[in-house]
């Protein structure tokens, strides 16, 4: 019998999510350790390193006092910005630059004086590509033959990249990825150095989110998992030694590649998005999943305290949700504040976050999105609070060029920057009487030659820059550690 080629390609795609996204030990040879146990990967020690940033050999140990130390006298702390080992200016899809090798960049802060560093996160994946001395390849025709050879345990997890976000939990550190466990980072503001600890595996838990979260007065972790091949989705409570205390199944109507979930008074909001698979792309090499605009959007609420789940219909209107701002309920609304995409495709880099209101009207089912003319013309995503407010970070020309701040869909104040670029998301800090904007950054477009940016929020916004005499490159969430 003739089968043609693309036939045996979207089967062998579709067994690869099978193995892949079913529980990480039904197919596993590996030894898979408890959950309060790790795989180790680095013993500390006091030897200089050297860090690959934008594929630049620096030294990491470049210690000098700032020019301006007054602002940094009472911020003494880790700056961390986490992010993909990936040229940007080489990588033209979502798929590469969202699949590169975790990194943290950052700068330790003590007494107004500034130390940057680099640290490549030691993933499985990272260590098994030192140890025989190759790179798995990022072309999608070998990610079916990857998952699959995970899957039967033979080489590790190729999407254990711990590259989207970093969470403290109970003064430990841990970085993330949507499809792998946490690993565990030691930040030793003494040495002034970052260390991988391990792999921190969670029973009953295939992946742990990127956007896990952590309730400091509960002392609970909220988690997801999706599954693409059964289109189902796990929301988890954990305690904070990774133990299941709650676990609940959704049934979704789409392809339930859900990057981040809403949080709020014991709910739990989860957007199933139109997102379509296109076998075709898979040819072209490219990544099968395209968010369909013009079909339903369904938006869920789960209520863990009282176990109902409610269902809200965005009828003929597909978008995507990468980040959630705000979330308020009264008796007969929910309000969500979010950047919303309406179009999205992992192919290209091309997309751009519309920050809006979702309305559900809880009486009538109804879901009205409303919108600032003023804020359409932006592309803004990254959302952090800041007391009742919103700040976002704005893309033009392919660069952060600078940050908005919101009274809900109201612009309070606009912070554009013609020569500064910025690298990721940065951290609100208070500093004495005054919320400070921690971020690294560049100028005149040179990523060779870095900079910690210090921006007052409060007007008139006053941008404070050092400059760290090492490159930096483009990254995702960051998180500053108080010392």
């Amino acid at each position: 019998m003739y089968i043609s080629y693309s036939i045996i390609i979207n089967c062998l795609y579709v067994y690869c999510l099978y193995t892949s996204l079913l529980p990480v030990d039904t197919f596993r040879i590996i030894p898979q350790l408890k959950s309060s146990q790790f795989t180790l990967y680095d013993i500390p020690d006091k030897r200089s390193d050297k860090s690959l940033v934008g594929n630049v050999f620096t030294k990491i140990r470049n210690r000098f006092r700032s020019n301006d130390a007054r602002i940094l006298d009472s911020i003494n702390g880790f700056y961390g910005l986490i992010g993909p080992d990936v040229n940007i200016s080489n990588t033209n899809n979502l798929f590469e630059f969202f699949t590169g090798d975790g990194i943290i960049q950052g700068v330790f802060i003590r007494d107004g004086v500034i130390t940057p560093i680099c640290h490549k996160i030691k993933t499985e994946k990272r260590m098994y590509e030192k140890e025989h001395n190759m790179r798995f390849s990022q072309n999608m025709m070998m990610m079916p033959v990857y998952m699959a050879l995970h899957g039967m345990g033979i080489i590790p997890n190729i999407l254990g990249l711990s590259n989207t976000a970093i969470l403290e939990i109970q003064s430990r550190v841990f970085t993330l990825f949507e499809r792998d466990f946490p690993y565990e980072i030691q930040v030793d503001c003494q040495s002034q150095e970052l260390r991988t600890i391990g792999k921190q595996y969670i029973p009953h838990l295939p992946h742990f989110s990127a956007h896990s979260k952590y309730d400091e007065r509960q002392r609970l972790i909220h988690s997801i998992d999706y599954n693409v091949a059964f289109k189902s989705v796990q929301y988890s409570i954990l305690d904070n030694t990774f133990r299941h205390l709650f676990r609940m199944k959704f049934k979704c109507h789409y392809f339930p590649v859900i990057h981040d979930f809403g949080l709020y008074d014991g709910n739990c909001i989860l957007v199933d998005s139109p997102l379509c698979f296109r076998p075709e792309k898979i040819l072209l090499r490219k990544t099968p999943f395209v968010l369909n605009g013009k079909m339903n959007t369904y938006i869920n609420v789960y209520n863990s305290r009282i176990d109902v789940l409610k269902t809200y219909v965005v009828e003929n209107n597909g978008f995507y949700v990468f980040h959630y701002a705000d979330i308020n309920e009264d008796e007969r609304t929910i309000q969500i504040l979010a950047p919303l995409y309406d179009n999205l495709d992992f192919s290209s880099l091309d997309i751009e976050g519309k920050y809006r209101r979702i309305v559900i009207h809880k009486e009538t089912g109804k879901v009205a999105i409303e919108k600032n003319d003023i804020l359409e013309s932006m592309n803004l995503d990254f959302p952090i609070k800041w007391n009742d407010k919103i700040i976002l970070r704005s893309v033009n020309n392919r660069r952060i060029d600078g940050f908005v701040v919101c009274d809900g869909l109201e612009i309070l104040h606009k912070m554009f920057y013609d020569d500064v670029s910025f690298c990721g998301e940065p951290t609100l800090v208070h500093s004495g009487n005054r919320d400070i904007l921690i971020s690294l950054g560049y100028k005149y477009g040179n990523m060779n030659d870095g900079y910690l940016f210090l921006i007052d929020v409060n007007p008139p916004h006053k941008l404070h820059h050092y400059k760290l005499n090492v490159p930096v490159n483009i990254g995702f969430h960051s998180i500053f550690l108080h010392k």
